[in-house]
């Protein structure tokens, strides 16, 4: 199984690291943290978000205020958005996915 994200879900996850970090570093890092084990695990594990609100996307609930969204298909688990509960962010599904690129300054 292959873990892919997409161009937004690297920018949600840039942009909700760039947040949290103004706020406190080491949350923003412990966020980042898992995060990256989160969709790790979906490469073992994808079956384990439940069905996501959008028709053909799951949801694996990271924290209570933050939810990686994702596809799962063909032995691919494609991350599409990372949603802020607080931010009120809805996703769409991207063109097409893209391989990840960790945040600068985090620690997965």
């Amino acid at each position: 199984m292959k873990l892919t994200w997409t161009e937004p879900a690297i920018a949600d996850r840039l942009a909700i690291y760039e947040w949290l970090e103004l706020k406190n570093p080491a949350a923003a890092a412990e966020n980042d943290a898992k995060i990256a084990d989160a969709a790790a695990r979906l490469v073992h594990h994808p079956a384990s978000g439940k069905t996501g609100r959008i028709a053909g996307t799951r949801e694996r609930l990271i924290s209570p205020s933050c939810l990686l969204v994702y596809e799962w298909a063909a032995q691919r688990v494609i991350v599409l958005a990372i949603v802020l509960a607080a931010g009120g962010r809805r996703h769409s599904h991207p063109a097409a996915p893209v391989v990840p690129s960790a945040p600068s300054n985090s620690a997965g």
